[in-house]
């Protein structure tokens, strides 16, 4: 007879938004720890408890980084890599998404937009890892099959994304979003060298 998932509610802790780790990625480093963790808990009928900020409501303690890297492991088998962007996602798999991060842990369920939200961050940046280390062999030399390290991704969806990445329309994309970072940065540092005066002169005042 196979076991009942257990319902547990999810704790809630004092914290702030310094907890959040959601915007880094950790790469593909132990992701077979992570799945294998996370799966023996399915398996046995239960969910990894996590723990969460009361304001903002995120995760945190023991089981935080684990949640955080079976995210983006989902976000990357589940979500095809030739979608433009995550926003073109439809709702019937953005729900698919959530379903199976929140078949392993307890989650808050009115926070189902915010993990999501940081399952797109992942698939971006592990997109911007596939360009960046798997694309080409070496200068110039494109890499014609899809890397074994994820086999999930089929022959014909590299060749797709292969295309797209070489075509005249992301070169252009690419340095838009290039210049837009650089002009980022800059409002920042104006922003940061504007405090720094303003707090000289009132110490002086």
């Amino acid at each position: 007879m196979a076991n009942k998932k257990k319902s547990i509610p999810a704790k809630r802790v004092r914290g702030d938004a310094t907890t959040d780790e959601s915007d880094s990625d950790d790469g593909d480093r132990g992701g077979c720890t992570v799945l294998a963790k996370v799966g023996k808990a399915i398996h046995e009928g239960q969910k990894i408890q996590l723990e969460w900020t009361k304001k903002p409501e995120i995760p945190c303690g023991e089981h935080k980084t684990t949640f955080y890297s079976y995210i983006g492991i989902i976000a990357r088998e589940r979500v095809n890599i030739n979608y433009k962007d995550w926003y073109d996602l439809p709702e019937q798999l953005l729900d698919e998404v959530y379903e199976f991060i929140a078949k392993g842990f307890v989650v808050l369920e009115h926070r189902k937009n915010w993990i999501l939200s940081r399952a797109g961050t992942r698939w971006r940046a592990w997109k911007a890892r596939l360009r960046k280390n798997w694309l080409y062999r070496s200068i110039g030399i494109i890499r014609e099959k899809p890397p074994k390290d994820y086999p999930w991704i089929l022959q014909i969806d590299w060749d797709k994304f292969i295309k797209y990445c070489t075509s005249k329309e992301f070169k252009e994309l690419s340095e838009t979003n290039r210049k837009r970072q650089i002009r980022r940065h800059l409002a920042i540092e104006e922003g940061d060298l504007g405090i720094n005066i303003l707090r000289k002169s009132l110490k002086k005042s």
